[in-house]
């Protein structure tokens, strides 16, 4: 079983999206980091994959210019998916150099968790006892595997996985419930993401190229859950529920220890830390 940190938060931040490219500067990532701690939101998360890393150097540049204590927060990266055209990279050499230069770019020591990206079963099999080397090394404090679909069957099984990042919202079907509660039981850490995918959203034109972005993204999105749809496999149900109901619902659930939401918009980041009883402030802060 893994003992919670202290240093989880109920809500967390993803440094993603956006986030990885120059359709937000540089700087309004790192205020929106130092905002989110600020408001007790102690969980911060990104990938490799990201914008090439983008997303991680802008990370650690938020990270290392908090000048707080180290253990005050928690990090989370994702490795085996090397870049933005999705090139995998599973094979031990592959994973040990990606989590030393995901350290050394995110610069604030070791890692609090690193997952695998949804790892296929041979390169979970090929890539986990590397990621336990580097564990063992003091890497990183935790071992896990992120993923949305039978994936995490496999890791699930194992003792040694610390933690898994999977799909939480209103709705989910039994099969996607069944996981998160095997997860529970083996007394893994949970990590949710899409809470929000249940919430009402309100169309608006795109008028700059954020907007437009978040317009393009819609429409993958839409293509993505009709090719979900096709294939058989969970879609979330039609967005339902207000956004703070939404992250109630999933932070509520006993499923999840802590609830992944990325925004751009610092009234959007208040409001989340509100919905969850998280605006106070870290109490080590």
């Amino acid at each position: 079983m893994t003992d919670l940190p202290a240093s989880v938060s109920r809500l967390g931040f993803g440094v993603s999206g956006p986030h990885n490219s120059d359709v937000v500067d540089p700087e309004k990532t790192i205020a929106l980091v130092h905002e989110a701690y600020s408001r007790g939101i102690t969980v911060f998360d990104t990938a490799l994959k990201y914008g090439d890393g983008e997303a991680q150097r802008r990370l650690g540049q938020a990270l290392q210019s908090l000048h707080v204590p180290r253990d005050s927060y928690f990090v989370i990266t994702k490795v085996g998916i090397l870049n933005e055209k999705n090139a995998r990279g599973f094979q031990p050499d592959q994973i040990k150099d990606a989590v030393r230069s995901c350290v050394d770019t995110l610069g604030c020591g070791r890692v609090d968790l690193v997952l695998l990206q949804g790892p296929a079963s041979e390169e979970f099999d090929a890539a986990f006892p590397a990621l336990l080397s580097l564990k063992e090394a003091g890497d990183l404090r935790f071992a896990g595997v992120s993923g949305r679909d039978d994936e995490l069957d496999l890791p699930l099984t194992h003792t040694d996985v610390d933690a898994i990042m999977a799909p939480h919202y209103d709705g989910l079907n039994a099969v996607q419930n069944n996981r998160l509660m095997k997860a529970r039981e083996s007394g893994k850490m949970v990590f949710g993401i899409e809470a929000l995918s249940v919430a009402k959203g309100r169309f608006k034109l795109p008028h700059d190229r954020l907007s437009w972005w978040y317009f393009q993204r819609s429409i993958q999105r839409q293509r993505e859950r009709q090719a979900r749809i096709k294939a058989g496999l969970p879609v979330a149900p039609e967005a339902m529920l207000s956004v703070a109901a939404a992250l109630r619902r999933s932070a509520n659930s006993g499923l999840v220890d802590c609830v992944m939401v990325q925004t751009t918009k610092t009234t959007h980041l208040r409001a989340n830390a509100a919905a969850l009883g998280l605006d106070g402030g870290p109490a080590d802060a």
